[in-house]
């Protein structure tokens, strides 16, 4: 036999393979075109099924992130924020030292700009016993009634605004020049925790609490070198930027910042609203998996519409089915031609679904106030979203095949059973 005979033999039999293979796909083209309402509503009630999943776990997404910043929101603003506290500063290390290493530490887990703060225990000042702090930003945390605020603090006149009432309007001691220019409470004075409560009396005497402008003010006054201090660095939380897939990132950021802190010194103590953070984030959930739950329910109902249409294409398969038997069909090609056409009407109505769905999750995290790419990113864009989705694609595909397969005794079975779901009972 020649090499030419041989080749076209392997020609001729590499063009009946393509054939065979093409011809099914014929068939399931031609009959999508003959049938096209009825695929399109198999179509339609895969697509709806799959938006509704979709949108259910955006929404769920939505829900979790609006509950934990509403739980956030509601916590003491002493709670909502990450602060250090220094006991002393680090060996070698001055003030300046410390608040630019402490800045960049709190910049990693909050962008608001830190409030900085430093408290004296008790003191006795010329014979008065004083209560001494210096804060930033006093005209915004203080609510003054009357005079004014400090302005300035050196050695020869440091002035201080009285919180309360009563007291003297100066202490003056051995370099020690302390002088009250008004009186007034602060708005939160919880945020500062126990550094700034009103102390006990002591043997009958009350400490006055007098505050200066500047964190660092005492620090430019030699009378108190060498008197025990601490100081705090206080970076508030904003609710209305913290989302529900930032907190584990977060805890994970403030581990570090801890473990970097203790590099320097033991005496850097980092605290945040840690287990108030996770407790908003588990309320959330709750409320999202009873949105699935309701959710799945209504996405199986709607799948049961689609495999209602598949049912009504039986009868069309079965009798496309012996035409091709007649013609010499095999059996590959006629799984070929049912898969082709149901995987065709499966495919269109998963992408209408996904777009569908993934619209419907934009438009609502948009009202929300939130962060539409985000939303989508972390909900659909997850690996448990994908998973979904493809789940449902291919039980749908799965259920869409069988039904339009299912002899005719199963029938009315079949439309029982897809008309029968959780939210029909």
């Amino acid at each position: 036999m020649s090499e030419a005979v041989v080749t076209r033999r392997a020609r001729a039999g590499r063009r009946s393979l393509r054939w065979r293979a093409r011809a099914p796909l014929v068939v399931a083209a031609a009959r999508l075109r003959g049938h096209a309402g009825r695929a399109i509503l198999v179509a339609a009630g895969i697509a709806a099924s799959i938006a509704m999943l979709a949108g259910v776990e955006g929404g769920s997404l939505v829900a979790r992130d609006r509950a934990v910043q509403r739980a956030v929101a509601a916590l003491p603003a002493s709670q909502q924020s990450f602060r250090v506290d220094a006991f002393g500063l680090a060996p070698g290390q001055t003030y300046a030292q410390a608040d630019r290493t402490i800045r960049g530490t709190l910049a990693s887990l909050t962008p608001r700009r830190p409030l900085r703060a430093m408290f004296f225990r008790e003191l006795r000042v010329a014979g008065g016993l004083v209560q001494l702090a210096s804060l930033d930003d006093l005209g915004a945390l203080a609510r003054l009634r009357s005079g004014r605020l400090p302005r300035t603090c050196v050695p020869a006149h440091c002035e201080v605004l009285q919180l309360g009432a009563g007291g003297r309007a100066r202490w003056d001691q051995q370099g020690i020049h302390l002088v009250r220019v008004g009186t007034g409470t602060l708005r939160d004075r919880a945020l500062f925790g126990d550094l700034l409560q009103p102390t006990p009396a002591l043997h009958g005497e009350r400490a006055t609490t007098l505050v200066a402008s500047g964190s660092a003010a005492f620090d430019r006054l030699p009378a108190f070198e060498g008197i025990y201090r601490s100081y705090s660095w206080i970076a508030p939380l904003d609710p209305r930027g913290l989302h529900v897939w930032q907190i584990p990132g977060l805890l994970r950021r403030e581990s570090r910042a801890q473990a970097s802190l203790a590099r320097y010194t033991d005496a850097y103590e980092l605290s945040g609203p840690d287990a108030a953070l996770t407790d908003a984030r588990a309320k959330g959930r709750i409320a999202a998996q009873r949105m699935v739950l309701i959710g799945g329910e209504v996405s199986t109902l709607l799948l049961g519409f689609a495999l209602v249409c598949a049912i009504g294409l039986r009868r069309g398969l079965a009798a496309e089915r012996r035409r091709l038997l007649e013609r010499g069909a095999r059996r590959p090609q006629l799984w070929l031609a049912v898969g082709a056409e149901v995987s065709a009407m499966s495919v269109a109505g998963g992408l209408v679904g996904v777009a569908a769905g993934a619209a419907l999750v934009a438009i609502v995290a948009g009202r929300a106030g939130l962060p539409a790419g985000a939303v989508l990113g972390h909900s659909l864009g997850s690996g448990l979203g994908v998973a979904l989705v493809l789940l449902a694609w291919l039980a749908g595909t799965a259920a869409v095949l069988v039904a339009g397969r299912a002899s005719s005794s199963a029938r009315s079975t079949v439309c029982r059973a897809a008309l029968r779901s959780p939210a029909s009972r």
